[in-house]
This record gives C-alpha cells, sequence and structure tokens, in this order.
C-alpha cells in the first residue's frame, strides 16, 4: 500500500513537472518577487580566477560587498562563499532589489579586476548570476551546507574558520556570541588601485596592504551579515533559536564531511597575490530547476504555483504585445517599453 502512494506521488510530481515546461520555454526561467523570498545565487568566472585566498583580494572582495549593501539598503546578505572560479551566496530582504543588487555586484567586479589585472574582457563573469529560489527551511539549511564544504573539497583551506573572510562563517560564531556581526573595509576608490605586476613580490604586496588599511581606517565602509535573518521567513522555525538552527546545521556539515572525507585531501591556506594571473577553461554549467525544495509534497504544491504563474506571465505577454494592456500577476517582472513599466511585489506562496 506504502509503495502504491510513493508511485502515485512520484506519478503525479513528474505531470507536474512536465506541465511546467509544456509552453515555450524561454532562455531563462520566469523570475518572482515575492514577500519572504529567500535566494540562492551563483556565479562563475568565464576565464580567470581572481578570488584567491589573499589579504589584499579578501579585503577588495569585502568592500565590494559592504558598497553593494550600502547602495541598495534593504537586501540583506546572509551567507557567501568565495572560491577563486566565483562565489555563492544566500540573500533575502527587499526582493524587489535583488536584481539590482547581484547586477550591481557582479558589474563592479568586472570592473575592479579589469583594472587590477589590466584585462580586455568585456565582463568577468561566464553569463548573468544564477538563482534559485529556495522553498523551504531545510532547503536553505542543505544549500548553506554545500556551501560551507565547497572550500574544503576544492582543498583551498584546512577547515572552514580558516578560510577567513571569503566566507561568512565567522559572522555564524559572532552572531551565536550576540557579538557585532559587521567589519570595516576598504571603501573602495578605484582611484587608489593601480594595474597590478604578474611578477609581484611580497614587499609590493605589503605596500598595497597597507594603503588599503590606511583608508579603512579613515574611510571604512561597514559588511552586515545577518547569518539567521532568513529564518524570518517561514513560519516553521521562525521563532525557533539561533543555537538550534546552528545545530541542525551543523550535524547536516558533519554528515557531508564523513560522506566526502577522502575527497577532502587539500590543506593549501593563503597563496601569493600573483595567482590572481591564473587561468581555466571552464565547463558548460548545467542549470538546476528554479526552485529548490527537498520535500516532495512541499515541491508539488510550489511547482503547481509556479507553473499557474509562469501560464499567467506567459498570457499577460502575448496581451501587451498585441494590445499594449499590462497584466501581469503581482511578483513579475514586466517588460521595458510601450506603454509604461510598473513592479508589484507579490504575496509569499508558502
Amino acid at each position: 500500500k506504502a509503495s502504491y502512494k510513493q508511485k502515485r506521488k512520484k506519478k503525479f510530481m513528474s505531470s507536474l513537472v512536465s506541465k511546467l515546461f509544456e509552453w515555450k520555454k524561454p532562455s531563462r526561467p520566469i523570475k518572482i518577487r515575492g514577500k519572504n523570498t529567500v535566494l540562492y545565487v551563483r556565479n562563475q568566472t568565464s576565464r580567470f580566477m581572481p578570488f584567491i585566498n589573499h589579504p589584499y583580494v579578501v579585503e577588495l572582495v569585502c568592500a565590494v560587498l559592504a558598497r553593494a549593501l550600502k547602495v541598495y539598503k534593504g537586501v540583506v546578505l546572509c551567507h557567501y562563499v568565495f572560491t577563486p572560479r566565483g562565489y555563492e551566496m544566500i540573500i533575502t530582504g527587499d526582493s524587489t532589489k535583488l536584481s539590482p543588487f547581484m547586477g550591481y555586484i557582479d558589474k563592479t567586479f568586472t570592473d575592479l579586476f579589469k583594472k587590477l589585472l589590466n584585462i580586455p574582457e568585456k565582463s568577468l563573469w561566464i553569463d548573468r548570476f544564477w538563482e534559485e529560489l529556495v522553498g523551504s527551511s531545510y532547503g536553505v539549511k542543505l544549500k548553506i551546507v554545500s556551501m560551507y564544504l565547497k572550500p574544503l573539497l576544492l582543498g583551498l583551506c584546512q577547515n572552514i574558520r580558516s578560510y577567513g573572510l571569503l566566507s561568512s562563517f565567522i559572522y555564524i560564531i559572532r552572531a551565536l556570541k550576540r557579538k557585532k556581526c559587521y567589519s570595516i573595509h576598504f571603501p573602495l576608490y578605484f582611484e587608489k588601485l593601480s594595474t597590478l605586476n604578474s611578477e609581484i613580490t611580497k614587499e609590493e604586496e605589503k605596500e598595497l596592504l597597507k594603503t588599503l588599511h590606511w583608508w579603512r581606517g579613515v574611510a571604512g565602509v561597514k559588511l552586515a551579515i545577518k547569518p539567521f535573518y532568513w529564518k524570518k521567513c517561514f513560519k516553521d522555525i521562525r521563532k525557533t533559536p539561533d543555537l538550534v538552527i546552528f545545530k541542525d546545521i551543523l550535524k547536516i556539515f558533519l554528515e557531508e564531511l564523513r560522506r566526502n572525507k577522502d575527497k577532502i585531501t587539500g590543506k593549501r591556506g593563503r597563496v601569493p597575490l600573483r595567482e590572481l594571473f591564473n587561468t581555466y577553461n571552464p565547463k558548460r554549467r548545467t542549470r538546476p530547476p528554479y526552485i529548490f525544495c527537498p520535500e516532495d509534497e512541499r515541491r508539488a504544491i510550489l511547482y503547481k504555483f509556479y507553473y499557474e504563474f509562469c501560464c499567467a506571465c506567459s498570457k499577460a505577454y502575448q496581451l501587451w504585445i498585441t494590445e499594449k494592456i499590462l497584466s501581469y500577476p503581482r511578483g513579475a517582472f514586466i517588460p521595458t517599453g510601450p506603454p509604461f513599466e510598473i513592479f508589484e511585489e507579490g504575496e509569499c506562496f508558502w
């Protein structure tokens, strides 16, 4: 009897997924911006590997994040991890500003490393950032674990705490100890940065760091991280203490460590600044589903809603290009151009 129910559920899920892609599939999934939205975002560089574990790069990375949070107030950065070829983040807050926030980060990193490395590339990235809408609290925990596990699997550090501010793990510890969850960084004055030499020496590295630290003391910007803010988006753990949530995440993390213990061998640590110039050949990325939710029943509900939402957007677009009438559902991105542009934050659908 139980197996029969499981088969029915599996059949129902497969029919939902097939319906979801019945219409003419767009080049990118239709995005939704609702209240209490938690997004997992990531991106990959096209050729260079600039996010190395070096104090100079770490300071600049934190400066870019701090500047972006200052420009787009209302966005909350909960977790982030940078590895040489890209980044992963979990963000929430004002959903109307999430896309501009990520676009600003990608563009600023492009401008920054084009100047430092003197490269002709139009963009640092292989494509625009990819996002997944995380539809459950357990799903967020899984994403957090996979993010912090990545530097260990790539052999970039001995443990996640030793990876420094290239990950936000230290802010979790500060939050649990009720300490200040922010740090002060270089104010990102581009005119104070110069093109680097591919054969830069340790003495020159020290001078560059001194410049950043001096400006940090004079006009530093604040990077504020809120590791447990995302729990407000889910009713099931909204009132759960942070320590309980951390223990759940730690339990999953330790299980993954045991499962991948044979893959975790490297303990590289900090590297010289000249490794900024290293390159690689990127592989074609596989794009996962737009909605991430590990629970079957909940995922079925979310897919059903998303299918209806996408159908409504498709019909609204046809009406817009034929009759010039805007009738998009709330939470949808409206196409630019005549007659006008409008955006309304949608209601949370969980």
